[in-house]
């Protein structure tokens, strides 16, 4: 169950539930997050429609991805309205 805590981020308690996605882009195949297993993930929300999330979010994702390339981290963006 997520929990607010007073820095508002959200922790979970437990193990994270597993995502659903309507269709993924780089990949042939559906993404589990039991693929990600034992890395951090870093879920990138942006909307190809938003001139700022492509202007600055974008490079911004790819700037962390670039930071972290050596760590078991793994980024993902979630696009909406594509």
């Amino acid at each position: 169950m997520p929990l607010r805590q007073a820095s508002g981020l959200v922790s979970m308690s437990g193990p994270a539930p597993e995502w659903r996605a309507s269709r993924w882009f780089n990949t042939e195949k559906p993404l589990a997050l039991a693929d990600f297993r034992g890395r951090v993930v870093v879920l990138h929300a942006f909307q190809m429609r938003c001139p700022g999330c492509v202007l600055h979010g974008l490079p911004q994702a790819q700037r962390v991805a670039e930071a972290f390339e050596r760590e078991p981290l793994a980024g993902r963006g979630l696009a909406h309205g594509i």
